[in-house]
């Protein structure tokens, strides 16, 4: 049990989550818009950074499969909480709309995956709706986790 100063200065501690949005480099490879480091790079020393969970979202052309490869790549590397943010898709545009193409249930059908794979938290990201999280809660409910 903390005490003091020590107490205090825990119970002043911001949680950080730190999440990265990923493409694909001209080889085909997984790396981040900006650094360009793959996910094993920023698996390695968000704990040395103080990053209390470190997660996924949306990505140009990222699909669950690449999320949970994502994932797989960040857990061989800590033990850190993982979350995941996938996108409903690469918006397209229709009628002047953009519409987002995948639906909750294709969402939801890579959840059980997903969760194997190593991650703690699931939520959504660009053009995920309200029934897309219902259909990630049945799978969640339905796994038992």
């Amino acid at each position: 049990m903390l005490q003091g100063r020590e107490q205090a200065e825990e119970e002043d501690r911001l949680t950080v989550f730190f999440s990265l949005t990923y493409g694909r480099d001209l080889a085909g490879g997984l790396r981040t818009w900006v650094e360009k480091q793959p996910p094993e790079y920023y698996a390695e020393r968000a704990g040395s950074l103080g990053i209390d969970a470190l997660g996924v979202n949306c990505g140009r052309d990222i699909d669950m499969a690449e999320i949970i490869a994502i994932v797989r790549r960040y857990r061989r590397v800590t033990d850190l909480p993982l979350f995941a943010r996938p996108n409903a898709g690469t918006p397209q545009r229709l009628d002047g709309r953009w519409i987002y193409p995948r639906t909750p249930r294709q969402m939801a059908e890579h959840l059980p995956e997903l969760l194997e794979a190593g991650v703690n938290m699931v939520g959504g990201c660009c053009g995920t709706t309200p029934a897309h999280i219902a259909s990630f809660h049945e799978i969640i409910e339905a796994v038992g986790v």
